[in-house]
């Protein structure tokens, strides 16, 4: 029951047991929510003005108290959505007034502290959901300020779902982040009233209205007087101190200078993406993936479906008691989550495995590959032809492979050619420059050639060429083991050139 409720709020909320008295006794006759500063999308006020002015308000006012029910203040269940996470999403859709309005709809700011205060202390997150061009003055900084001390404790987001707009965006400020859809108009930080100089009317009707005042400030904007310019200043003055107030509650909230707001609070309102360029909203993006990720937040992979939470909400314990149905469907979400990560662990485990059969098979492949074979004496001379034979030999002597004698060679030319010239008169520079290179004609360099071809034709190289081709190994490794298995053709070898053992088979 409402009375119920209220009385098991008031007893775990002294602060809410305050505004619920104040709310039964002042509801009907707070006349004052009506008047003041704006804070509210102009369009809408003057959509609002043309409203009430159609009315016959006694009339509307005599229904109304004959159909309302029971007065409680304002403070209806404090009921509200929540996700299976405990995500509470309060909506505040409508234009603001401090205690609700028969003559439009929209939430009360006294409400709306009490539905919040409730979901604080039941929800593990909160979603405001804001569709709004704002509204009056009054109770507007008392919600902010709960906004912002509740999101010190936890994360309160704002969902602007196509309007938080003058009022509504000082309440959304204060929240932890701020969402908004990408048809969504964001803004119009600005104050402002109006001043119906109704003086001329007043005296064209036969009225001269006198207005008896202990000080000048008073009855400045009484009807038919004349508005003046000290009238007109002293509602400016309120004005700008009220306006002052929004812009720090903003820079406050956003984490933004004071100045960079104050320059943004020009009264217009902005764009999804022009807001998000502004500062003004931290991401653009539907109500749906909001949850889902304040969800996955909270509990990995839970869906965001929403269900009501009514007044067991509002029970001392904050808890409500899961239905049958609730635990099967919690239950069977759980199972089907453990078999989805069971699959997807089986799934990373066999790619795992592929991966190390394929590292095999290449590691496999790579040993059997056969080994770069040695060169002859004779591919190494068709390969450099302007080597010395001594450079040759010695890279036959090693087991070097044609490219690492061309590169050997190439880096001991390169060495050469950064030597400085011979002197006028000396070698010339190819002969001096190359590494190991004699003249042609030389009679030395003739001799050491044809040696050089007799001893790479000499049976036992010939012998050692074909082992080597034959074992896989090199031609030094060959030669080894021809030395052994033939000791007299080695011995022929070593005397017809002179050669140790040791360079035999090096």
């Amino acid at each position: 029951m409402p009375n119920q409720t209220t009385q098991s709020e008031t007893q775990r909320d002294g602060a809410g047991s305050v505004l619920s008295e104040l709310a039964v006794l002042v509801r009907d006759k707070d006349t004052r929510q009506y008047f003041g500063p704006c804070l509210l999308h102009e369009p809408v006020l003057r959509e609002l003005v043309g409203r009430v002015n159609r009315l016959d308000l006694t009339a509307h006012v005599k229904a109304y108290r004959e159909t309302a029910e029971p007065d409680v203040g304002g403070l209806e269940p404090a009921r509200f959505l929540t996700t299976a996470e405990d995500i509470a999403v309060i909506p505040l859709v409508g234009t603001f007034t401090k205690r609700g309005s028969s003559l439009f709809d929209g939430p009360a700011t006294v409400q709306a502290r009490h539905v919040l205060r409730a979901a604080a202390g039941a929800a593990r997150a909160i979603v405001l959901l804001i569709d709004s061009p704002g509204g009056t003055l009054p109770g507007i900084d008392d919600l902010a300020r709960d906004v912002a001390a509740i999101a010190q404790v936890k994360s309160v987001t704002a969902y602007i779902e196509d309007a938080g707009a003058s009022a509504a965006y000082w309440i959304a400020s204060q929240c932890t982040r701020i969402v908004a859809n990408p048809a969504g108009w964001v803004g119009a930080i600005g104050v402002f009233a109006t001043l119906i100089d109704s003086s001329a009317a007043a005296e064209q009707s036969g009225h001269k209205v006198h207005v008896v005042r202990s000080a000048a400030a008073k009855g400045q904007a009484v009807e038919g007087v004349v508005i003046d310019d000290e009238a007109l200043a002293e509602a400016q003055r309120i004005i700008d101190e009220v306006h002052g107030q929004f812009v720090a509650a903003v820079a406050r909230g956003r984490g933004l200078a004071p100045a960079a707001v104050a320059e943004l609070a020009d009264g217009r309102i902005h764009s999804a993406a022009e807001a998000l360029r502004l500062k003004l909203i931290d991401q653009i993006g539907g109500f749906d993936q909001l949850v889902d990720s304040l969800a996955a937040d909270l509990r990995a992979d839970r869906p965001a479906e929403l269900k009501p939470k009514g007044e067991a909400m509002t029970t001392a314990q904050g808890q409500t008691t899961p239905t049958e149905e609730e635990e099967k469907k919690k239950k069977k979400e759980e199972e089907e989550l453990a078999a989805q990560e069971e699959e997807e662990k089986k799934k990373k485990e066999e790619e795992e495995l592929v991966a190390q059969e394929e590292e095999e098979k290449k590691k496999k492949k790579e040993e059997e590959q056969p080994t770069a074979q040695a060169a002859t004496v004779g591919q190494l001379k068709a390969a450099l032809p302007e080597a010395s034979s001594d450079f040759v030999l010695s890279c036959a002597e090693q087991g070097l492979t044609i490219d690492q004698a061309q590169g050997m060679y190439t880096a001991q030319r390169d060495q050469a050619d950064n030597q400085p010239r011979p002197a006028p008169g000396g070698p010339g520079l190819r002969d001096a420059a190359r590494p190991g290179a004699r003249p042609r004609g030389d009679a030395e360099y003739v001799e050491a050639r044809s040696r050089a071809d007799a001893r790479e034709n000499h049976e036992f190289c010939n012998q050692a060429r074909a082992l080597s081709q034959e074992r896989h190994c090199t031609v030094n490794e060959a030669m080894s083991d021809l030395a052994a298995s033939d000791p007299d053709l080695y011995r022929s070898y070593r005397e017809q050139f002179r050669v140790s053992e040791a360079e035999a088979t090096r």
